[in-house]
């Protein structure tokens, strides 16, 4: 769940250019250079998280009570949600920056990008804010199909209407430069996991699935190509397919154990405190010589 970091242009070209990288030999290299865009900003891992979202939200929402899942849900993202945007702005505060109230109560709803609201947590939260808007999609949905057990059938129609209409709505948010279009972007990936789970009971014809997916990477890599053009040469979200497609592949096979648990349970505390709690113990190390 890693956050979208804007690297150097030649960060790449440094690397390959480096004393340590012409002692490598040329087969190093050139897996080197094949594996680079599966590290690129951390976008792979970002793909398989909506993917993996995607899979599970449609799952879970064939057994449970849509009002179940919403209060289940926000009890599990907004109270450390709350307490993590605490601490950052307390941290902010005492570093002599000024808080905006209003932006900070809209920050806490995570339904910023429909106010143009800036980025709490420097900018991780992004992803958590398409989350919730996939929720509450998702739960209207399942009430439109009449509950897990309903007739499903007009479904993939409206998220074929859905994808449509972010690319014609493109591009949001549109008034923060590192994030523009990241909403019209990356969400559609989402769909693409509840695709996963239809087409594994059969809800939907292989067919449609691959239609799907292809139209999804058509708009992705427009997108890219007019609003981020620095990630248009990247190719990190292929490598997060295929990370999903073979664990989904090969879902038999995987066994649940204590060892999964536990990591799993320590990911959105993980992910919610990664990026900008760095700088603020850099910070306290340093004033203490260490």
């Amino acid at each position: 769940r890693s956050r979208h970091t804007r690297l150097p242009s030649d960060w790449s070209s440094d690397v390959c250019s480096s004393d340590l990288s012409s002692a490598l030999s040329p087969l190093l290299k050139f897996l080197i250079t094949i594996l680079l865009p599966l590290f690129y900003g951390g976008g792979a891992g970002v793909v398989v998280f909506f993917l993996v979202y995607g899979y599970i939200i449609a799952h879970s929402l064939q057994f449970a009570d849509p009002k179940q899942f919403v209060i289940k849900r926000f009890f599990r993202i907004y109270p450390l949600y709350f307490f993590a945007v605490a601490i950052h702005s307390f941290l902010t505060w005492r570093c002599g920056a000024h808080i905006n109230g209003t932006d900070l109560l809209i920050q806490l709803t995570l339904l910023g990008d429909f106010f143009e609201t800036p980025y709490a947590l420097a900018g991780v939260e992004w992803t958590l804010r398409l989350e919730v808007v996939f929720y509450l999609l998702m739960t209207a949905l399942a009430k439109i199909a009449g509950g897990g057990g309903g007739n499903q059938r007009y479904l993939p129609p409206i998220l074929a209407c859905l994808l449509l209409l972010l690319q014609l709505v493109s591009p949001f948010p549109s008034k923060t430069p590192l994030f523009i279009s990241y909403f019209s972007t990356y969400f559609s990936f989402l769909f693409v996991g509840v695709m996963f789970y239809w087409l594994e009971y059969k809800k939907i014809r292989p067919s449609i699935f691959f239609l799907f997916v292809f139209t999804v990477y058509v708009q992705y890599y427009s997108n890219l190509e007019r609003f981020q053009p620095a990630w248009a040469d990247t190719h990190f979200s292929i490598f997060g397919f295929l990370i999903f497609f073979i664990f989904w592949f090969l879902r038999n096979q995987i066994l649940n154990n204590q060892f999964i648990i536990f990591f799993s349970r320590l990911t959105y505390s993980v992910y919610l405190f990664h990026y900008w709690l760095f700088d603020y113990l850099i910070r306290f190390f340093l004033k203490w010589g260490s």
